[in-house]
């Protein structure tokens, strides 16, 4: 076949045009730093990506929500802390005034009026604004929730929470509905009766005088030849530390801790005269009940009225000090035993409480709001039987549980108001329990949100490791490897120049080439 100079010309312009293009599109990718331009260049790259730019704009979606629903989280998370504060003035309040001495003169009548702007304060702060919407109006965002009228604060919401949209199956509920407010304390519930706390060696001492504790460290013992010695018990935590203190002393007094709720006991062991006790700083020798002269020889401390708290030895506790036997419980038709032998004996309050909540499901056992018992509570009646010894008795619970109405907080709130006004002490003593259970129920609420605001940090956290790794996906889809495209764009280069050359010596060529 004879090849023409036309069709030797051809190829090497087809060469160059290929070589050309493709050293166009290396240039391109290597500027762009993209694999593909426009969708015909890759159309299943394009696809995958096209899907994953989806899922990047959805997660940027979900992250502004979550974002959201944390701040609207944390505004009434500190919203109910304040409301809370508010609440325990008025107790304190209500304490204050529940004493005789408060019947002197107008002083009720002040405190009443106090009650009103605590009432006022407390409409202010849950009817609170947040990027423009009402925090307590459930889905009525526009609408202020908390209205006073003549006979009190009404709520106009609704009583479902304002929720966000954090994932395709996923709701946070961002606010609490004002309703909540209005019905608090609803349980049921059964008192033991009162536990008084002894004394002992291994009392602490942040736990005397109700739990105030110890206010100052130093104090003065002079005993009866008039040797003074200084101690400071800043260092030290039990009762039995101060005594084993002043007991390492060469002088002429003794201590020892007194039977039941006795306090300290000094004992002159020298000549004859008494001992007297001095405050070397603030009040802990009257805080320890031992401020003071002897009598013919001994001093005999105060009470020291220790707090019971979850570390009080089952030991140091009257009704508990002689020991306990099982007792039955029956909760929804179940009747469960209190087994306080197997597998081992309580050592503290804590282990006697926690025996009662881990035998009874639904039941919860725990220090009553008073410090001076404890309290069974579950969401269904129950009722507390013997078991083999009288024990349900001997501790006041035997019989079936009361029901703890809710209380409204406008309306507890407004009853303590028309107590003072009226002078109506009982009425005020009811209000103080009643304020204990609204106060227990504005916890409870906040510990929702603190379980929904961790709730929601968590899956921020979640969001921000999917959005690295969308963009790491969507990376390999679009983006090139620049190294193997630099490698190609050389390697096209010198294609594309050696096409040139080619094409250069062919067309150069002319029939004088052949000429002798």
């Amino acid at each position: 076949m004879r090849i023409s100079f036309q069709m030797l010309s051809k190829w090497p312009l087809r060469n160059i045009q290929s070589s050309l293009e493709r050293y166009s599109n290396l240039n391109i990718k290597s500027s762009s730093m993209k694999n593909f331009q426009k969708p015909s260049d890759d159309p299943l790259g394009v696809r995958k990506a096209m899907k994953i730019n989806n899922l990047v704009k959805q997660n940027e979606l979900y992250t502004s929500n979550a974002n959201d629903a944390r701040s609207y989280l944390n505004m009434t998370d500190s919203t109910i802390l304040s409301a809370k504060q508010l609440l325990d003035s008025a107790k304190s309040l209500a304490l204050e005034m529940r004493g005789s001495s408060a019947e002197v003169g107008n002083v009720r009548e002040a405190a009443a009026v106090e009650v009103d702007g605590i009432i006022e304060d407390l409409r202010s702060l849950l009817n609170t604004e947040f990027n423009g919407k009402y925090i307590f109006s459930g889905h009525m965002i526009e609408r202020e929730p908390f209205v006073r009228g003549e006979s009190g604060v009404s709520y106009r919401g609704d009583d479902s929470p304002f929720s966000f949209r954090i994932g395709p199956d996923r709701l946070i509920e961002a606010t609490v509905p004002g309703s909540r407010f209005m019905e608090l304390g609803q349980m049921m519930g059964n008192r033991s009766s009162s536990l008084h706390v002894n004394v002992s060696d291994s009392t602490r001492l942040q736990d005397l005088n109700g739990g105030a504790g110890i206010n100052g460290s130093r104090f003065n013992i002079t005993d009866t030849s008039g040797t003074v010695v200084h101690f400071d018990i800043a260092m030290f935590d039990t009762l039995g530390d101060v005594v084993d203190l002043i007991n390492s002393v060469s002088f002429d007094v003794t201590a020892s801790i007194g039977s039941g709720n006795n306090g300290i006991i000094l004992t002159n062991t020298g000549a004859s005269g008494e001992i007297v006790v001095e405050e070397e700083d603030s009040n802990a020798a009257a805080d320890l009940g031992i401020l003071g002269v002897s009598s013919g020889g001994t001093l005999r401390g105060e009470s020291l009225d220790p707090e019971l708290g979850l570390e009080t030895l089952i030991s140091d506790i009257d009704l508990l000090d002689a020991g306990v036997d099982n007792f039955n419980v029956t909760i929804e038709d179940e009747t469960y035993t209190v087994d306080f032998h197997v597998p081992d004996y309580p050592v503290t309050m804590g282990d006697f409480l926690d025996r009662i909540s881990e035998s009874v499901p639904s039941l919860e056992a725990k220090i009553n709001q008073d410090g001076d018992g404890f309290t069974l509570i579950s969401e269904e009646s129950f009722t507390v039987s013997e078991h083999s010894a009288a024990t349900a008795d001997h501790l006041g619970l035997l019989g079936g549980s009361m029901d703890i109405q809710p209380y409204s907080l406008f309306g507890t709130m407004f009853d303590f108001m028309e107590a003072l006004r009226d002078n109506d002490t009982g009425r005020i003593e009811d209000v103080i329990g009643e304020l204990d259970h609204i106060i227990d129920g504005i916890l409870e609420i906040d510990a929702e949100v603190g379980s929904k605001a961790s709730r929601t940090e968590n899956i921020l956290s979640e969001l921000e490791t999917s959005k690295v790794r969308l963009e790491e996906d969507l990376s390999l889809v679009e983006d090139v490897n620049i190294a193997e495209v630099l490698t190609d764009l050389s390697e096209a280069k010198v294609v594309y120049q050696a096409a040139l050359q080619t094409a250069s010596s062919i067309y150069d060529l002319s029939l004088l080439n052949y000429m002798n």
